[in-house]
């Protein structure tokens, strides 16, 4: 997923754990959305290559028109710049709830069968045009402080060493405790 400061959404990619290319996979997919495909079904330096390639082409930077790329999943995420992404600021939590009803009407469309690979591409799409929407990927730069830039949006407690780190303790001692 990838959205900008401006509102706009890049079109999404899917990697699905296969070992072939199966196109009916895409079918009724968000126009524009690709695909990869891998045995894991996670995304790795290959796949991330062909996602940024597109990356390229959607944001088209330029020496005028510089591009800044917030990534997700990097090993710094979990210890500070989770709050920093504007995806998981506002989209996410949209795209979810909506994914979930797509699948709960689906499921009631389709009584006795239950969601396979096969229909993801479609769910997705119900899901993904609901949530992408101008205002909330503007909401998610906003909220960040990364658009416009507001240096303040986080008061200074947050960045703090957490109460573990700042211990003088042994991990192995057990904290003293006075009465």
């Amino acid at each position: 997923m990838c959205m900008s400061a401006s509102g706009n959404f890049m079109p999404p990619m899917f990697v699905f754990p296969r070992k072939r290319e199966n196109p009916l996979l895409m079918d009724d997919a968000l126009p524009g959305s690709f695909a990869y495909y891998d045995e894991s079904g996670w995304i790795d330096k290959e796949s991330f290559v062909v996602w940024f390639k597109k990356f390229i082409e959607f944001s088209n930077p330029s020496a005028n028109k510089p591009v800044l790329l917030i990534l997700d999943g990097h090993e710094s995420h979990t210890k500070s710049t989770h709050r920093l992404q504007p995806l998981d600021a506002s989209f996410m939590c949209p795209l979810s709830t909506f994914y979930v009803q797509e699948v709960r009407q689906w499921l009631i469309a389709h009584p006795g069968r239950t969601v396979t690979i096969n229909q993801v591409g479609k769910l997705m799409n119900g899901a993904f045009t609901r949530a992408a929407l101008m205002q909330t990927a503007i909401k998610g730069f906003f909220k960040t402080g990364i658009c416009p830039l507001d240096r303040n949006i986080f008061p200074e407690h947050m960045y703090a060493p957490s109460g573990t780190t700042d211990r003088a303790e042994s991990a192995f001692e057990p904290p003293a405790f006075h009465m």
